[in-house]
């Protein structure tokens, strides 16, 4: 009995059920993992020489006498029998490079006894990789698609799985182009990363979310205010700051059009010279494309704030949770629509909205 084995049904041992397996579908693993082969030769005290060859495939692999690769073993690889055999019954074949076509790994163990004749042993291998072919969030309000490749074509993975912000998901049975998705919106500020877990390997891309705050923009409102029997102009400072922030991705092509700056937080501050007794202030983002997400800001009520609330200063603040494409002159606009000053309701704002740029 002679006998090449490897685990052709992917159930974690090599036994009898692989054998019919070994070289239609033959055995699968991927690049920088290693696994086990068996080498088995019956009955004991047979002479003659045993031999394993790479048919074929093999620049695609090397050869391992243990799963550390500490010892590594030079195909074809010889060993001659007299009485006590003197092989290893169990190797370990790593993956150096993927593929080019399904089975392209021909391993075949032969035996020849010592009048020359022979019997042989095949099993088949496939070395596969997966390619992480690029990044998808050109869905404003959809998830991103992370889009993967498997290589070669036509060989099916048993099982990966797929971990990113906010989400775990195993699937079995991936093979060719495939995708999972998440939220952008469940990243943290810093570093993540999205991790595909197949055979043993990784493919890992790394996340970045960068917090942006823009300084202070200013400009003067000019309140006109009737009094009789003419009229004053008081001074409003009207500031505006933005938060936002940048996402970028290590590791992928991130398509074109692809919605990567995700804005947050708005502030206004006024100040004046006369008490303000309430400001009507609005909020909106306006890019290349167009004006989003109008609404109104509201009185900052909350912590202390440094330079502190007064009667004569007062901050707004507004907040949003959307994406926009990066590279579309992005700014937030902050307008007053109205105001009391001193219980003063002036006849006319001039000079009333203020832009900030986010990029």
């Amino acid at each position: 009995l002679l006998d090449l084995d490897v685990d052709a049904d992917n159930n974690g041992a090599i036994n009898e059920a692989d054998d019919p397996l070994e070289e239609n579908p033959g055995g699968i693993l991927a690049t920088g993992t290693v696994r086990q082969v068996a080498l088995r030769l019956a009955p004991a005290g047979l002479t003659g020489t045993l031999t394993l060859t790479a048919v074929s495939g093999g620049s695609r692999i090397r050869a391992w006498r243990d799963a550390g690769k500490t010892s590594p073993v030079t195909l074809p690889a010889e060993w001659e029998l007299s009485g006590g055999y003197t092989f290893p019954t169990a190797l370990y074949v790593e993956g150096i490079d993927a593929s080019a076509a399904v089975r392209d790994v021909h391993l075949r163990l032969r035996y020849t006894a010592a009048g020359g004749q022979y019997v042989d042993d095949n099993i088949r291998l496939t070395i596969l990789s997966v390619d992480i072919v690029s990044v998808d969030a050109t869905d404003d309000i959809g998830p991103t698609k992370i889009n993967y490749r498997v290589n070669p074509s036509g060989i099916a993975i048993p099982s990966v799985t797929f971990t990113a912000p906010g989400m775990t998901e195993t699937r079995a049975g991936v093979s060719g182009d495939f995708y999972f998705t998440y939220n952008q919106i469940d990243l943290q500020y810093g570093e993540s990363q999205i991790i595909l877990q197949y055979l043993g390997c990784e493919a890992v891309l790394k996340v970045n979310k960068e917090g942006v705050g823009t300084g202070q923009t200013e400009e003067i409102i000019i309140a006109t205010i009737p009094v009789d029997p003419g009229w004053v102009h008081w001074l409003i400072s009207h500031r505006l700051s933005e938060g936002y922030a940048r996402i970028t991705y290590s590791g992928a092509p991130v398509l074109p059009d692809s919605y990567t700056l995700h804005v947050g937080g708005s502030h206004v501050t006024l100040e004046a010279d006369e008490t303000i007794d309430w400001a009507h202030e609005k909020h909106r983002y306006h890019d290349d494309d167009g004006s989003y997400n109008e609404q109104a800001m509201t009185l900052y009520t909350g912590e202390p704030t440094l330079p502190p609330t007064t009667d004569y200063r007062k901050f707004y603040d507004s907040t949003n949770d959307r994406f926009f494409i990066p590279g579309k002159n992005l700014e937030g606009i902050a307008q007053m629509e109205s105001v009391s000053l001193d219980g003063i309701l002036p006849l006319n704002l001039a000079n009333e909205n203020i832009d900030q740029e986010l990029e």
